[in-house]
């Protein structure tokens, strides 16, 4: 079984909307001073029981229960308010009148949210009896600058998750002076802001309400939930203020209300069941990706509907979130091979046999400048410090030994091999893939062996092996194997390659555990190299590579059916050495990386259910993996010795249609290194 690495969720609060959930308007019952009449948002069924009739009118001179209700309909539009009324004109009331009160907001079914924002406190055993009822208890925590919540905030505590106390926060968003703070409570304590545009009075009772409409809102978004879900999701997604982690100032922090409403833990889902693998980073294979978003009929992917961890519905625009596992060479990948740092260690130096290992290090940083001239590529991308270690070791009969941590071992195979062989030179192009075999591995991380033999003047063969691990960043995980044979005779040289990949969770490099995901890929390819030595100075070299992939689908995956697929890869060039000066390189290459040739899929999305808990409906289409359009590179290096302890290297790349997208245009980059070694 293959354990699979989730990508960090990255929620993107344009590209999410919830789905529409008609007929779930969720009702808070406000026990406070009343409404006014014509407040928005009210629902008939009030009543006063201060005066025991059904016209629950707030005759308060600051208008308090009003206010907390237009604060409530700001904050979620769609709340249904129920006013119980509990104090008169001047805040006059007592426990059994609040108790009274609190009972009746206990007994009404379609009441999901208590709020208590004002009057004497209740007793504890109805809110007990609240929180029994199914009901989320939502109360203020007092404006005493005290250390605990006080009066009916001293009791949510006690109330086993299915209740929230509210302090007030300030404009900055710090805790309000005035405010208690979350003392002994804090577990069940969050803040929101005192203040609002109904009125220039400040308090928590006016922070509560907002705590509350969220709460509806999130019942809305599920009437499944329960009352310490809801909870749990509201104090969970809050912004961490004070002291890390939930203090006794600021409980869990500031009302995160956007953060509240967006999917939590996604995951799970396809058209197997259960919602979609959403809101997340879906990094595909270069050589298909393409393919799957520009070969699509409709629109499913757009309107892609996830759940999450709580059965909340969304509408999510996936294309948005999907990318292409950058193969080739970009700006910082050449800035990082730039940046190595190798120190040679001799092990062993004899008349048969001689053997030295190499350890390679790096930290390439992204600064503000190199940042603007591409600013696609982040630092989470390629602030990367790595490592390699390879020891290398060479018999008087022509056998070579490489092992190799963390680095690939392609470069000994294909035309680079054949070129290094004829010149003793290794070309200095980027898309070494293209020259040597694409499919031998899609990280470095790992370990690879490679080994040659001289079988007489003429012939040879090689192979190498590499089991590569990447568990971090895309969760790679692949077993590979390339046997090779090679003919040499005057100037010209051809080698003939067959190798095997298997892929644990991806298809060609694509992250594992995403949307775009399978269970396992199985490569089968062949490959043809040639290289051709004009004179002591300059050779032609050549590489192409085909392969034969079968897959096994992952059930939570949008790509099911595949049908067998046929890639390619191939590239060619010119290549130099001592042209100008003496030991310097110079090249000229044109590639045509990884792509799906021939193959298909049917690509089934999530769009809908009928009601909560019910199966997912999808929209279901077969889809072309070959893109619509190839890219093609053009690359160019020269590098020579001004000096004997100086190297400068220039290098020019020209992509078209990047990573096989037609609507990607053209990449030129221009990079010139200069190396000093002491």
């Amino acid at each position: 079984m293959v354990v699979r690495k989730f990508l960090q969720p990255i929620i993107i609060s344009l590209l999410i909307t919830l789905a529409a959930t008609p007929g779930y308007a969720q009702v808070v019952a406000v026990v406070d001073s009343g409404v006014a009449p014509g407040t928005p948002n009210v629902i008939p069924g009030g009543f006063d029981v201060f005066n025991n009739d059904d016209d629950p009118e707030d005759q308060t001179a600051s208008l308090h229960g009003t206010v907390v209700a237009r604060v409530m309909a700001s904050v979620y539009g769609g709340v249904q308010i129920l006013p119980i009324k509990i104090v008169g004109p001047n805040f006059i009331g007592d426990t059994n009148i609040t108790n009274r009160g609190l009972r009746a907001a206990a007994a009404r079914d379609d009441v999901r949210v208590v709020l208590k924002s004002s009057g004497p406190a209740g007793s504890f055993s109805e809110w007990v009896n609240i929180v029994n009822s199914g009901k989320l208890a939502v109360m203020r925590a007092g404006n005493e600058s005290e250390p605990n919540p006080n009066r009916d905030g001293a009791y949510a505590k006690n109330l086993g998750g299915r209740a929230i106390v509210v302090g007030a926060s300030d404009a900055s968003g710090n805790i309000a002076p005035y405010s208690n703070r979350a003392g002994d409570s804090a577990d069940v304590y969050i803040i929101a802001p005192g203040f609002n545009s109904f009125t220039s009075v400040q308090g928590t009772s006016f922070a509560a309400p907002r705590v509350a409409a969220v709460a509806a809102q999130i019942y809305a978004q599920n009437p499944n939930l329960s009352a310490q879900q809801v909870a749990e999701i509201i104090l969970t997604s809050a912004d961490d203020k004070g002291d890390p982690g939930v203090d006794r100032i600021y409980g869990h922090g500031l009302l995160n209300v956007g953060a509240a409403l967006a999917p939590r833990d996604t995951g799970g889902g396809s058209s197997s069941g259960g919602g979609a693998l959403a809101a997340v980073a879906v990094v595909a294979g270069g050589a298909i990706v393409w393919g799957i978003l520009r070969n699509r009929d409709g629109d499913s992917l757009e309107n892609t509907f996830i759940t999450d961890v709580y059965d909340r519905g969304y509408i999510f625009d996936m294309t948005k979130r999907i990318s292409a596992k950058e193969a080739s060479p970009n700006l910082f990948s050449l800035m990082s091979d730039a940046d190595l740092k190798t120190d040679t260690f001799v092990v062993s130096q004899g008349v048969d046999n001689s053997s030295y290992a190499t350890l390679t290090s790096s930290l390439t940083e992204i600064d503000e400048m190199t940042n603007r001239l591409d600013p696609t590529y982040t630092t989470e991308d390629y602030n990367d410090s790595f490592t390699k270690l390879n020891f290398y070791q060479q018999s008087s009969d022509g056998s070579k030994y490489r092992f190799s941590l963390n680095d690939s071992v392609r470069t000994e195979l294909g035309a680079f091999a054949l070129s290094r062989e004829q010149n003793q030179s290794t070309p200095g192009f980027e898309y070494t893939s293209t020259f040597t075999n694409p499919y031998l591995s899609f990280t470095d991380q790992g370990i690879a062996s490679h080994a040659s033999y001289k079988l007489d003047e003429n012939f040879g063969f090689a192979f190498a092996l590499s089991s590569n691990e990447e568990p971090d960043k895309y969760g790679l995980e692949s077993d590979s194997a390339v046997i090779e044979g090679h003919y040499k005779k005057d100037k010209a040289a051809i080698g003939l390659q067959l190798g095997s990949v298997r892929e644990m969770g991806s298809l060609f490099g694509g992250a594992s555990g995403g949307v775009l995901s399978v269970e396992e890929s199985n490569t089968i390819s062949i490959g043809l190299s040639g290289s051709y030595q004009f004179n002591d100075k300059f050779s032609v070299i050549g590489n192409y590579t085909e392969g034969y992939t079968n897959v096994d689908d992952w059930d939570q995956s949008y790509l099911q059916n595949f049908s067998s697929i046929r890639s390619n890869s191939y590239g060619m060039g010119l290549v130099g050495k001592g042209v100008f000066r003496q030991e310097d390189r110079i090249g000229i290459g044109y590639s045509r990386p990884l792509k799906v040739k021939r193959g298909s899929a049917d690509l089934i999305v999530p769009e809908g259910r009928e009601d909560f808990g019910q199966p997912l409906f999808f929209d279901e289409e077969r889809i072309n993996l070959n893109p619509t359009a190839s890219e093609q590179a053009f690359e160019a290096y020269y590098s020579f010795q001004p000096k004997k302890n100086v190297q400068l290297t220039t290098y020019f790349l020209h992509r078209k249609n990047p990573d096989h997208n037609s609507e990607g245009g053209s990449e030129n980059t221009i990079l010139a290194t200069l190396k000093f070694k002491f």
